[in-house]
């Protein structure tokens, strides 16, 4: 699976795992190494490129430094609508 031809119900974990394996590939990292740069252990860095780990912002930081890009540029394109991403839009409740 490639991040042109993701389904619409793929979530945003996968998308979002899908460009961070494809940017650690272009780099030459293998995932041990990449790992190891972005502070992780390597089952967590596979749960990540699988789209099977949420992340904080902060870990989503370490990966950027560790693949020598801004986190804009490891989000770029990324869709936010919760349609395609395969999450659900936040409904405040109304108060009485």
């Amino acid at each position: 699976m490639t991040e042109d031809n993701l389904e619409a119900d793929d979530s945003l974990l996968t998308v979002v795992g899908i460009r961070i394996k494809r940017i650690r590939v272009e780099t030459g990292f293998s995932q041990q190494e990449f790992a190891k740069a972005a502070g992780m252990s390597n089952n967590y860095a596979w749960r990540v490129e699988a789209g099977r780990q949420n992340m904080s912002l902060k870990t989503l930081s370490r990966i950027a430094i560790a693949l020598n890009i801004s986190m804009a540029d490891l989000l770029d394109g990324i869709d936010s609508d919760p349609a395609t991403i395969g999450t659900r839009p936040y409904n405040r409740k109304k108060s009485c």
